[in-house]
C-alpha cells in the first residue's frame, strides 16, 4: 500500500498459514515440532515475515518520501519491498490453506477449497473498497487488488512447486511487456484510484492499470504458492529459499544496472518520463527511487529494465521477489529457536487485515493528529501491542475471524452440495 502519487508498500490480510504434512509416526511428529518453527499449528516464520511487511508499509506511509531532494534510507528499504513481501506471503498462505506440502486431493475437496477462497477474496475486496472510500486521493489500498489476485491464482493452486516457480519466472518476464503493450495501445488506461470509474473501468484498474495490478502481480502469488508447497518444517528448505531469494535479488539489481547505465538509455528515460518535469538523469533518479504508480511509462521499453519500486517492470518484479524470498527464508530459520516468543512478539503478523485496516483509519487526520514522522513510533507501538495481546491470548483478529468464518462456511456449503449431488445421481 502506498500513498499517491508516491510509492509505498501495502499490506493486506493474508489467509492463515498453517503447518500441513502427511500422517507420520508420533516420534517423527515430535521431532518435526521440536526442530521446526511451528507453534499452535502455524508457521511462526510466516507471521514474522508478515509483521515485518506490515511495519514496512507503515514506514512507507508515514515517513517523508524525500528529504533535501533525496530519498531516506528507510523509504528505500520499505517502498516496494513490503508490498511484494505481502503478495508472496499471500501465495504461501493460500498453499497452506489447501494442504501445504501435501495438497488436498479429490475434485469435491478442491472445489470446496476454491469456493472458500472466492468468498475470502470477495470479503477482502469489500473491506478494501470501504477503506478506499476513506482515502479517495491519499493512500492506495491494496486489498481490492488482493481479492482479484486470489481469484486469478485459482488455476495455479494444484501445480507442483517446480512448475509454480517456472510460472513465476515466465510471468515476471512477459507480463510487464504485455501490460506496457496494452497500455501503449490504449492511451485512456491511466493509473489512479477508483473514484468516478464504471464497473469496466474498475476491473481494468484492478487488473492492469492500478497501483498493484493483479495481472502483473500474479508472479508474486505463483512464487509464494511454490514456497508454500515446500515442506517448510525442514531447515534445508528455509536455507534454500533464503539463498535463492538473495541470489535473485542481486542478479536482478545487477542486470538492471548493466542494462540502464548507458548515457543514451538515461536520455531516453528522461525523455519518456511522465512525472514531474526533469532535465537530467540525476534529477530523475530520486523520483525513480520513490517509486512509480504501479506501472511503467509507456513511451520507452527501457523502463522494463529499470529497478523502480512499484513500477511492475521485469527488474522490479524479480528484485522484490528475491527480497521477499530471502526474508521468508530467514524468518523461517530464526524462528526455529523460541518459536513461541517470536509468535507473541510478532503477533501483529497473524492479524494483518485487522491491523492494516486500523492503520488506514489511524492515518486519517481526523483520527490521529498529524505530527509527521513523530507519529510513526506511537502507531507502530499500538500495532505491536495489540498483536502481542492477541497472540498471548491465542486469539484471532476480529476481521480475520469474520473472513475465516465466511470462507469456511462457503467451503462446507459447497462440499455438502456436491455430496448431495453425487448421492442423487442414479447409479450407472
Amino acid at each position: 500500500m502506498r500513498s499517491r502519487p508516491a510509492s509505498a508498500p501495502a499490506a493486506a490480510s493474508l489467509p492463515t498459514a498453517t503447518a500441513s504434512s502427511p500422517a507420520a509416526p508420533a516420534s517423527a511428529a515430535v521431532r518435526a515440532r521440536r526442530w521446526s518453527a511451528v507453534e499452535g499449528g502455524r508457521f511462526v516464520g510466516i507471521d514474522v515475515a508478515r509483521c515485518l511487511a506490515l511495519l514496512g508499509m507503515m514506514v512507507a506511509h508515514i515517513l517523508p518520501k524525500m528529504v533535501g531532494g533525496r530519498v531516506p534510507l528507510a523509504q528505500r528499504v520499505a517502498t516496494g519491498n513490503a508490498a511484494a513481501l505481502f503478495a508472496v506471503l499471500a501465495g504461501v498462505s493460500l498453499a497452506q490453506l489447501t494442504g501445504g506440502s501435501t495438497p488436498h486431493t479429490g475434485r469435491r475437496r478442491r472445489t470446496a477449497d476454491a469456493a472458500g477462497i472466492v468468498v475470502r477474496a470477495g470479503v477482502i475486496c469489500l473491506i478494501g473498497m470501504l477503506l478506499e472510500h476513506l482515502h479517495p486521493a491519499g493512500i492506495a489500498v491494496i486489498l481490492p487488488y488482493y481479492g482479484v489476485l486470489f481469484v486469478l491464482g485459482l488455476p495455479l493452486l494444484w501445480l507442483r512447486p517446480s512448475r509454480l516457480f517456472l510460472v513465476a519466472g515466465v510471468w515476471m518476464l512477459w507480463a510487464p511487456v504485455a501490460s506496457q503493450a496494452f497500455r501503449l495501445l490504449d492511451p485512456t488506461s491511466v493509473a489512479g484510484g477508483f473514484s468516478g470509474l464504471s464497473v469496466a473501468g474498475i476491473l481494468l484498474r484492478l487488473l492492469v492499470t492500478g497501483e498493484y495490478p493483479a495481472f502483473t502481480w500474479l508472479a508474486y502469488l505463483a512464487c509464494g504458492l511454490a514456497v508454500g508447497r515446500l515442506d517448510l518444517r525442514r531447515k534445508d528448505r528455509a536455507i534454500q529459499v533464503m539463498c535463492a531469494g538473495a541470489l535473485l535479488a542481486v542478479a536482478a539489481s545487477l542486470a538492471s544496472y548493466l542494462l540502464t547505465s548507458g548515457t543514451a538509455v538515461h536520455a531516453r528515460l528522461v525523455q519518456s518520463w511522465t512525472g514531474p518535469a526533469v532535465s537530467s538523469w540525476p534529477a530523475l533518479q530520486p523520483h525513480v527511487q520513490v517509486g512509480l504508480e504501479g506501472v511503467t511509462p509507456t513511451h520507452s521499453w527501457w523502463w522494463l529494465a529499470v529497478n523502480a519500486p512499484h513500477s511492475g517492470s521485469v527488474a522490479d518484479l524479480a528484485f522484490t521477489s528475491g527480497v521477499a524470498l530471502a526474508v521468508i527464508g530467514l524468518a523461517l530459520l530464526v524462528t526455529r529457536v523460541a518459536a513461541r516468543c517470536w509468535q507473541v512478539l510478532c503477533g501483529a503478523g497473524a492479524m494483518t487485515l485487522t491491523l492494516y485496516s486500523a492503520h488506514l483509519i489511524m492515518v486519517l487526520p481526523q483520527t490521529w493528529p498529524d505530527y509527521g514522522r513523530r507519529r510513526l513510533l506511537p502507531e507502530v507501538s499500538v500495532v505491536l501491542a495489540v498483536g502481542v495481546v492477541f497472540a498471548a491470548l491465542r486469539r484471532k483478529g476480529p476481521l480475520e475471524t469474520v473472513v475465516a468464518v465466511l470462507s469456511r462456511s462457503a467451503a462446507r456449503a459447497t462440499d455438502r452440495a456436491l455430496r448431495r449431488r453425487r448421492t442423487a445421481q442414479p447409479a450407472r
